[in-house]
């Protein structure tokens, strides 16, 4: 059966997100989209990730601890109500 654009779009949107949960988390993780919303918000092991900071954590190939690292550096900025200032790619750039 031939997919349409859009379920080729959802296979591979899922496709990254196994991805991304096999590379930062134990391959037993259960995830799921919010709302089902296959692109949106994907909640894992009690962390929340949109497909922007999967699609970027893998492209700038972030490890592991640097992703965690991030991840809670965002969520301090967030909590004191500020904006990020640093976006994925370039926190990267200025760590190394």
């Amino acid at each position: 059966m031939k997919l349409n654009k859009l379920q080729q779009w959802e296979k591979a949107t899922n496709e990254l997100a196994d991805e991304f949960i096999n590379k930062y988390f134990d391959k037993d993780a259960g995830y799921w989209w919010i709302s089902d919303d296959i692109g949106g918000t994907i909640f894992v092991n009690d962390y929340y990730f949109d497909l922007s900071d999967i699609v970027d954590f893998l492209r700038y190939k972030y490890s592991e601890k640097e992703m965690f690292y991030y991840y809670q550096y965002r969520l301090d900025i967030d909590t004191k109500g500020k904006e990020t200032a640093i976006n994925i790619k370039n926190w990267k750039k200025l760590r190394h």
